[in-house]
This record gives C-alpha cells, sequence and structure tokens, in this order.
C-alpha cells in the first residue's frame, strides 16, 4: 500500500480565465521517485529552468519548464497553483532552457533536439539530440524496486541541401565538404579542439560555424548512416516504447529555478496573451488500472496502476486559489467535497451549510431558509444557478438547500468587491455551477439518509465531446412529523419534496463549448388534513462558451425562471380558500473578456431580464366556500445593464481593478397606478387618483462603481481595499426575517423606490511559505438607502395598495472578520471570529412617529458577535474525525411592554413600543461526525462511505424565537426551540464507475 497525493491543480484549473493555450493540455503525470534510480528529467533533476516557448505561433516569456527526456515532452508550470501541464507537442514550434533552443528532431519529430547552429551564416545546421532510455530495474533481496536509465545521444549535420548525418568529431564533417577538409584539420589542430564527450558539443559547434558558405560537394559523399552504423532514410523514426508508464502522482518538489544563459528575440511574434475561460477539474474513474483528473474541454491525465495497488489518498483542492495574489477580497469558494466533512442536521450534505460556516455570513436560527451577508437582509442576496435566479433555496422547512450537493461543481460567495457583470442586489451574489458529466465512461452515486435520498448519473453520449449529468432527489421526512407529541398538532401532517436536474454539455474542441441546463424543484406540506402548502422553483438555461483568438474569451448565456408558490386553508368549509402568488424571468448575458496584454484586462458585457409577477391570487375552494376571487394586478418590468473592467497591474506589487456598471429599470404596464400628494406619505387620505398606465411607467437608472486594489507587502503577505455601489429593483416583502414560503416579491414601481447602497472595505491576507496556514482579516462598513421595511399593523398579503403599509428605510452595517485555515493536513479546516453590527433607522421627515423615536435600532439579523470552527482530524486515510461549532450572540426581538385589554376580542393583548428593544439567549451547537471512507482500490466498481454523526452534541435548547400567549390577565412569554435535542445520525454514500 502506498500513500500518494496530488495537489497541484487545486488553484490553477478553476481561475483558469488568467492563463492562454499554453495551458490547456493534460495534467503531467508526475513520477514516482523513490522508485527510480534515475531522474528521467533534463540533467538528471526535478528543477524547474525559466525559459521560453512559441507554442501555436505565439511567444510566451518567462515560461517555467522542465524537459522529461524519457518521454520527450516539455512540463509547463502554471502561473499560479503550481500545476504542471503538457502542451501538445505537435503546436510546439521550440523552446529555449539552459541557454539553449530546442526544436524537432529533423529526423523523428517525436523527439526534440537542441538547435546549436542554425546555419545562418553558412547554410548547414547542427543538432544535438538526448534522450533516456530503460535499461531494466535494479534488486534488492529478490524485489525489484528501482527503475534504471541510459541515456543516448547523437549530433545531427543538416547540410545546405538538407541532408542528414551523424557526426562526432571533425573528420566526420570534413568526409562532407571535401573542399575544406584541409581547412577543417587546420581549424581543429589551431584551436585544440577536442572531440571527447565533455567537449564534444562546443568543439563540433566551432567546428561548424567555421565552414565557408560554399554549396555541398556530392563527390565522394558518404551516405547518410545511422549513430550504430545501419543506413537509415529521411522518412523513418524511432518512437520511443509507450507502453509502460510510470506510475504518477506523487508530487515532485521543484526547487532551484534556473534562469537561461542567454534568451533570442523573434521579431514580429506576438507575446502570450492568456484568455482561456474557467472550466473546472472534475474528478472521475476512468477505465480499469486507471484513474483519470478531467479537465473539461481540455484532456485527460491518467495514472497507470498495477491490480493489486492502492491509493491512500488522492487530493483535490479545487477552487482554492491564494487569497493573498488574487485580486478579490470578501470572496469565498469551494467544493461540495469539503460537505462530507461538516456534520449536519439529518446527515445531508448540504451546500447552504458550508456557506453558514464563512465568516460575515448569518442566520436568524437553526432550519431557517435564507441568510444574511455582512448585516444585509435575506433578499439582498443576489443566488444563482448556472446563471438563473433562485427565489427560495430552501427545501423541508429550511431544513436542507434546494441544490444537490452530488451535482454541484464549485460555489463561490462574493461579499465585497462583486465583479461588475454581477448586479440586482446590494449585500451579496452567491454562484453555484452544476458539474459537467464524465464524457469517457458511465458513472455515478446514490445517498441514503434519515430524512432524504438522492443519485446522481454521469452519462457519455458522445466521448470526449458529448455528455449528459442526471440528478434527482427526494424525501421520506413523514415519520419525522409522526413523533412529535399529539399536542403539538403536527401528528398527523405530511411534507414532502424532490428536485431534478440535469446538465447536457457539448465541447466541439478546444475553444467552443455549450452547456444546457434544466433544474425543477417541489415542496408539499401539511399540518393537518385542514391546510395545504406548496412552491416551486424551476430553472432552464443555456450557455456557449467560445474563444475567438489569443486575445478574447466570449460567453454568451440565455434562460427562464419561475417561482410560485400556494396556501389552501380548508378549515372552515364556507371560508375555505387558496393564496397563490408565482414570478417568472426571462433572462440573457453577453460577457466578453480581452486581455490586452500581460498586465492589462478588459471585461465587457451587456445583461438585460424581464420580470412577470403575479403578485397574489386569493380564490375559492371548494363548492361551499363564500370566497370571493380576488386578484392583485400583475406587474411586469425590464432591467437591463451595461458594464466594463478594467484590471492593470501597475508594478509588480501594485494591482488596480475600475469597474462601472449602468442599471436601468423599466417599471412596464398596462397596470393601475396610483398618485398621492407630492411631499406626503402614501396613504388612503393623501389618495389623489388612480390611472390605468400603459407603456412605460417609471425609469430609474444609475451607475454603479466597482473598485478594487492590491498592494503585496511581501511574497506572502498582501493588502486589499474595495469600494462598490449598487442598485436592486425587486423587494421581498415579509414581516419575518428569513425567507418563507409565504413571501412575495415586489418590484420597484411608481411609489417604491430600488433600494441603493454602497460598501467599503479593506483586508490584510498571509499565507506561511509552506502553504499550511492561511490568516486574513477584513474589515468593511456598508450604507443602505430606502430599505424596504414595514409599517406598525401592517398587512402585506394581498394588499393593493402596499406603498401605505411600506415605509423606506435607512440601513448601516460595520464590522471586522478574522479567519485561519488550515486546507490540508491531517487536521485541517477553518476557525473565524466575527463582530458586526446592523443597525436601521426611520427618519423620513414625513412620519409622525418614526420607529423606536427616529434612532438606530438593531435590525432582526444583529448578532455582534460570532465564533465558527470546521475542523476534521484524520486518525488513518480512511477514518476520520470532523466537528462543525457555533457561537453567536442572540438576535433582536420585540417584547411588550406591557398589556392592555382589548374589549372586542375581550381579552388581554400585549402593548409594544420600541422594536428589537431585547435578545433572545445566546446561540451555541456542537456537531460531531465520525466518516469512513471507501477502500481506494480504484479497480472497485462500488465505493462505499458512511457518516455517524450527532447534531447538536450538546442537546443545547437554543431560541428560535420568542412568542407571547394570553393566559387569563396574564400575558406568558415563550421560547421556541426547533432542534432542543441531540440528533443522532447515519448516513451511507455509494458511487459506482
Amino acid at each position: 500500500m502506498m500513500v500518494v497525493q496530488y495537489v497541484g491543480a487545486q488553484g490553477y484549473f478553476p481561475s483558469a480565465s488568467d492563463f492562454a493555450r499554453l495551458y490547456i493540455g493534460e495534467v503531467e503525470p508526475q513520477y514516482l521517485l523513490s522508485a527510480w534510480r534515475d531522474i528521467p528529467y533534463y540533467k538528471g533533476t526535478t528543477d524547474l529552468y525559466e525559459g521560453r516557448i512559441c507554442y501555436h505561433g505565439v511567444v510566451y516569456d518567462h515560461v517555467k519548464l522542465r524537459f522529461d527526456q524519457l518521454e520527450q515532452r516539455v512540463v509547463i508550470l502554471s502561473p499560479v497553483g503550481n500545476v504542471f501541464c503538457i502542451p501538445e507537442q505537435k503546436h510546439i514550434n521550440w523552446f529555449e532552457m539552459d541557454g539553449r533552443r530546442y526544436v524537432h528532431d529533423p529526423e523523428d519529430g517525436s523527439r526534440y533536439a537542441a538547435l546549436l547552429s542554425d546555419g545562418s551564416t553558412n547554410g548547414t545546421q547542427l543538432y544535438h539530440i538526448a534522450w533516456k532510455v530503460r535499461s531494466g530495474e535494479n534488486a534488492f533481496e529478490g524485489r525489484k524496486y528501482q527503475k534504471v536509465l541510459n541515456t543516448k545521444e547523437h549530433y545531427t549535420l543538416v547540410t545546405p541541401d538538407g541532408e542528414m548525418y551523424h557526426v562526432n568529431r571533425a573528420a566526420d564533417v570534413a568526409k562532407l565538404f571535401p573542399e575544406q577538409k584541409k581547412q577543417i584539420k587546420q581549424f581543429a589542430k589551431k584551436n585544440r579542439l577536442s572531440f571527447s564527450k565533455n567537449k564534444r558539443q562546443s568543439s563540433l559547434v566551432k567546428v561548424v560555424e567555421s565552414l565557408n558558405p560554399s554549396p555541398l560537394s556530392t563527390k565522394d559523399k558518404p551516405s547518410p548512416r545511422s549513430e550504430e552504423g545501419g543506413v537509415w532514410s529521411e522518412n523513418s523514426t524511432e518512437i520511443q516504447d509507450s507502453s509502460t508508464k510510470p506510475l504518477v502522482l506523487e508530487s515532485i518538489s521543484h526547487s532551484t529555478l534556473h534562469t537561461p544563459h542567454s534568451t533570442n528575440k523573434d521579431e514580429g511574434l506576438l507575446s502570450g496573451i492568456p484568455v482561456l475561460d474557467n472550466d473546472s477539474v472534475a474528478m472521475a474513474v476512468a477505465p480499469t488500472k486507471t484513474r483519470t483528473y478531467i479537465v473539461p474541454g481540455v484532456k485527460k491525465a491518467k495514472a497507470s496502476l498495477s491490480d493489486d495497488q492502492e491509493l491512500d489518498e488522492i487530493v483535490v483542492v479545487g477552487g482554492r486559489p491564494s487569497a493573498v495574489n488574487n485580486m478579490m477580497m470578501g470572496s469565498e469558494k469551494f467544493k461540495p467535497v469539503l460537505l462530507k466533512n461538516i456534520p449536519s442536521a439529518f446527515g445531508e450534505s448540504d451546500i447552504m451549510k458550508i456557506v453558514l460556516t464563512l465568516p460575515g455570513v448569518t442566520s436568524v436560527g437553526e432550519a431557517s431558509s435564507g441568510y444574511n451577508v455582512r448585516g444585509g437582509a435575506t433578499d439582498q442576496n443576489l443566488i444563482l444557478f448556472n446563471g438563473g435566479t433562485v427565489y427560495n433555496p430552501s427545501h423541508l422547512f429550511g431544513l436542507f438547500t434546494s441544490f444537490n450537493s452530488d451535482a454541484v461543481d464549485d460555489v463561490e460567495l462574493f461579499k465585497s468587491s462583486i465583479p461588475v457583470e454581477y448586479g440586482g442586489r446590494i449585500s451579496s451574489v452567491l454562484k453555484v455551477t452544476s458539474k459537467e458529466a464524465n464524457m469517457e465512461k458511465l458513472t455515478g452515486s446514490a445517498s441514503i439518509g434519515a430524512l432524504t435520498s438522492k443519485v446522481n448519473i454521469e452519462i457519455p453520449i458522445v466521448k470526449d465531446h458529448v455528455s449528459l449529468l442526471l440528478n434527482g432527489r427526494t424525501t421520506y421526512s413523514d415519520w419525522m412529523l409522526k413523533k412529535l407529541p399529539e399536542s403539538s398538532g403536527y401528528k398527523n401532517g405530511t411534507a414532502n419534496f424532490y428536485d431534478l436536474g440535469g446538465a447536457l454539455t457539448w465541447k466541439l474542441n478546444s475553444f467552443h463549448r455549450l452547456k444546457v441546463y434544466g433544474y425543477w424543484s417541489k415542496d408539499k406540506f401539511s399540518f393537518s388534513s385542514e391546510d395545504n402548502y406548496g412552491y416551486q422553483n424551476r430553472n432552464f438555461s443555456a450557455e456557449w462558451r467560445t474563444i475567438l483568438n489569443e486575445q478574447m474569451t466570449v460567453t454568451g448565456s440565455a434562460g427562464l425562471d419561475h417561482y410560485d408558490y400556494f396556501n389552501e386553508d380548508k378549515a372552515t368549509p364556507s371560508m375555505a380558500a387558496r393564496l397563490s402568488f408565482g414570478i417568472d424571468q426571462l433572462w440573457g448575458k453577453l460577457h466578453l473578456r480581452q486581455r490586452m496584454s500581460e498586465t492589462d484586462v478588459l471585461n465587457y458585457g451587456l445583461s438585460v431580464q424581464h420580470y412577470h409577477v403575479q403578485g397574489g391570487r386569493y380564490e375559492p375552494l371548494g363548492e361551499a366556500s363564500r370566497i370571493k376571487i380576488d386578484q392583485l394586478q400583475k406587474e411586469k418590468a425590464l432591467e437591463s445593464a451595461v458594464y466594463i473592467d478594467y484590471e492593470r497591474a501597475l508594478t509588480e506589487k501594485l494591482s488596480v481593478t475600475g469597474g462601472l456598471r449602468y442599471t436601468m429599470f423599466n417599471a412596464l404596464g398596462p397596470r393601475d397606478v396610483n398618485h398621492y400628494h407630492e411631499g406626503e406619505l402614501p396613504s388612503e387620505a393623501t389618495l389623489l387618483e388612480t390611472r390605468s398606465e400603459t407603456g412605460i411607467i417609471k425609469t430609474y437608472h444609475a451607475p454603479e462603481l466597482r473598485v478594487s486594489t492590491r498592494y503585496a507587502l511581501l511574497e506572502n503577505l498582501s493588502l486589499k481595499a474595495g469600494f462598490n455601489t449598487m442598485h436592486q429593483y425587486i423587494h421581498k416583502v415579509s414581516n419575518t426575517s428569513i425567507m418563507s414560503p409565504t413571501d412575495i416579491w415586489k418590484l420597484s414601481d411608481y411609489n417604491i423606490k430600488p433600494q441603493n447602497g454602497w460598501q467599503v472595505a479593506a483586508g490584510i491576507y498571509h499565507e506561511t511559505y509552506d502553504k499550511k496556514y492561511e490568516f486574513s482579516v477584513e474589515a468593511y462598513y456598508k450604507h443602505i438607502n430606502d430599505y424596504l421595511n414595514y409599517r406598525s399593523s401592517a398587512v402585506l398579503l394581498m394588499n393593493h395598495h402596499l406603498e401605505t403599509d411600506v415605509i423606506s428605510t435607512k440601513g448601516k452595517a460595520y464590522g471586522i472578520e478574522l479567519q485561519a485555515k488550515k486546507p490540508t493536513g491531517r487536521l485541517n479546516g477553518w476557525i473565524n471570529y466575527t463582530y458586526s453590527r446592523s443597525l436601521l433607522r426611520q427618519d423620513d421627515k414625513r412620519v409622525a412617529m418614526p420607529l423606536n423615536n427616529g434612532e438606530w435600532y438593531p435590525a432582526e439579523y444583529d448578532r455582534p458577535h460570532e465564533v465558527k470552527a470546521v475542523l476534521n482530524l484524520k486518525f488513518t486515510e480512511r477514518y476520520s474525525l470532523s466537528s462543525n461549532f457555533n457561537y453567536a450572540t442572540g438576535r433582536p426581538t420585540t417584547v411588550p411592554a406591557g398589556q392592555h385589554y382589548d374589549s372586542y376580542h375581550k381579552r388581554y393583548m400585549p402593548y409594544y413600543t420600541d422594536r428589537n428593544n431585547y435578545r433572545i439567549p445566546d446561540y451555541m451547537r456542537l456537531d460531531l461526525a465520525f466518516n469512513i471512507e471507501p477502500t481506494h482500490k480504484l479497480t472497485s466498481f462500488l465505493h462505499t462511505s458512511f457518516s455517524f454523526g450527532v447534531y447538536n452534541a450538546l442537546a443545547r435548547k437554543n431560541a428560535y424565537n420568542i412568542y407571547y400567549v394570553t393566559e387569563g390577565t396574564d400575558i406568558q412569554g415563550y421560547k421556541l426551540s426547533v432542534f432542543g435535542t441531540a440528533i443522532p445520525y447515519v448516513s451511507i454514500n455509494i458511487k459506482f464507475n
């Protein structure tokens, strides 16, 4: 058994948009050097050389490379990520390293030759060809343990008329040029040239360059001969045996970088400009004995293994670009593979649970859908799934996210320095991308948990070109409700959901790719036979990505998003009714990335989306119902934007990015528009008239700035700062601090302004030289205008004049985030602490009695202190212990200041004054899990893993909310806990290939 690791691809492929065609290609199979007596590389060392390469006719300077003389291939180190790539040999024009230029061997195109003399003075060229071959293995106590290599070489001279000969000394050259024979001998004697092995190269170069540029005489010309003396033809080739490959996937340290002694500048050739699209690494199991790392749209790198070998560990830390080196701040990117080591309720891997472990991201409590980022509300986060908007990202009362983790490739969260191509929300952007199916063979996975099961299948349709990913998930959670006490009223309830997804990928070649995505999720639940609830998301999108040339990548995408919900109440037949809501969104985007030089990058594009909102429909349910149909008028709008972003490295240490996004929102008719007295709050008393209007009813437009800078104090220490402004034209209307199925979304219109805000942030980032630890500190300040808050005693559902029950509110948030990470090793994970405040204020002069007397008050999601720790301890390569700890200050809530007697209802009712004047108790939770990974035999058809865990291991009754009940003449308060005890679980995951 042996330990094999491959960690190089972690930062390269997820950010491959920063690289060029040179870095498309196979990932280098890396030698298990302990099995080799001789090193296959140039000069018998794994050292990298700094050189140049001409690829596809484009010259790349300052490239770090090495030359594998056994396989006769050039290996390139990616600019970041420490990934070793193999460019296609047929497209390599030449490369330079260690002071020599290498070209294709004029005799054998499968080999490389050092060009010692280019014939520019006399038309005669001289090449040195050196390659390594296997010569057996050394044995120790009867066991083969070291592979031995021999180096073969020869010098090829190409005459002015194109004939090729092997030469070793001056006499060999003299035979080819009889008219200069005497001159050659005298030159060699005069300069005391030696043709011993160590001095042969320099001596042959001097002899060849001393030749006169006279045509070759055919008199007594010898037949071209091989090194061994046999006759050969120009068309013959000597292909190296590739049937035996070295064992791969062991990291090879690259020590000292050598700078070439000289470099030749070629005029008229374009310097290399990176433009690739941002494909990610997908990991799959290839045919027998092979482990394959598949780079979408590119090539494969395979590791051959014998039947009895096992891999103890393969580590691909995808999507972890260095926070020190990149320009982004306030961003987090991760692969769902991290989920397997994070305990969660009922053992279901959940993307949103990882998001909630990140600094600056909070929720109002357990099992709550939605999340808050840096003091923003839940509706201020844009959630994109394959480019489409997801309005409700939860299943089963918020217990699970809508995204099937087995079908997700990567997740990226932007908290600040939001890229200029994104807009429409003022707090954050969460980008979720589906994985790409294996294009070589059928693979899949399945998972069985306490409440859910899921399956994922990857189908190759046309090998290396077309693949299909299908996935599904469902629940059998009714048993959980049956365990509730009869007094709860929910014992006879039911709850179920399912989601289906698919991704079709068509790769024409390395430069053109089409992806088509589909997603459908549906929830339905009831607490008794007298009620029924349901909601669904539907998303369809397509993306076309193409590389136009070495400078430009173009991505075009379009899609249709849908969300709707319904509530049914049948408790009283005469009042039985159904309430429903729906929103449709049609969108399209065009994004262009142009690398103008090695230090200048331009991003620009446009986007457009059309909204169609059914704000609410209330209708009778059943023939006995006397409810009258009531329907809010439909709303339509068009939101469009153009943007441009310029990135420039001013110096080696200082880089800046400046972007401008110009947005426009058109509220469209036909619809009825209420007009109120100017300068007064909208109300029934100030209503002037209601007009029926068509066309463009109201237009809002504004520029948005995105500016950021990075300064490298040291190679592993940097400072960053950024500023951005945002606008939001759609609002969630709710009097809760979470996202719930009864939320409605309201478009900005004539009376409701869009939200807008700005954020400034700065941070310092450090990474240890061995890359084992990462540390960061970020501070931010955010200001929000026209946040839509509800008035006291507001009616939000089926309100035909909603503007009279909501009011624009100002907000501010500030905080500092500290994080420490250890990405790899036996003990890995991260710990972070966040201090933050989120405050609101009503200071509209038109309001006679503003909330909290017009002073700043904490928002429902204000949690000043928060500590999170995610740790994973590996006992062996198969067994590990994981933990997830979360502590947070209790969130604000409103408690009554007293009570009064309600003569109409004939009971005492609570009396409220200030909003959010109290905090529920602090929140603390510890989750534990013991994980058993599958055997790492790659030839196994099934790979099964288990996870045994406890959610809320401390059995704390964390308060989710506080509510009040009138009991006689008293009003009694109660704490509501979602999970008031420890919840054990078992999860089984199966993968097949």
